[in-house]
């Protein structure tokens, strides 16, 4: 019986690339840069690249909430014509449309959203 890899091996390799060229490239400069480049990484081969439909609906999910933890002020949320921002549904609606069909995604995503939306206004 021949070797056969166990199927996170491409995720590996991708991942580990990145990571790599992140670091020749002198971009990663700490541990915590190391492991936020490491999700980065592992996040967008779920999404982009892998076979499994939950998983990148997960991932997708966590694109999401990684942009919704990062804004700092409600015109990045709710969009700001007068500087050009578009609201958040608009400018992520490729990646809301992979969940919104998981009715469990759907309303934790609904939760997050409105927890940054009173976050940004206080």
């Amino acid at each position: 019986m021949s070797y056969q890899k166990p199927p996170v091996d491409s995720r590996n390799i991708y991942t580990t690339g990145v990571v790599q060229q992140a670091c020749a490239a002198g971009t990663i400069k700490t541990t915590s840069d190391l492991l936020e480049w490491t999700k980065i990484a592992t996040m967008a081969y779920d999404r982009y690249m892998n076979t499994n439909s939950m998983v990148i609906k997960e991932a997708a999910f966590g694109i999401i909430h990684a942009h919704l933890n990062g804004l700092t002020h409600i015109g990045q949320l709710e969009g700001d014509p007068t500087v050009n921002i578009m609201p958040f549904h608009e400018k992520f609606s490729d990646q809301l449309q992979v969940f919104m069909d998981n009715q469990t995604l759907a309303n934790l995503y609904n939760q997050i959203y409105f927890l940054t939306r009173e976050r940004l206004l206080k």
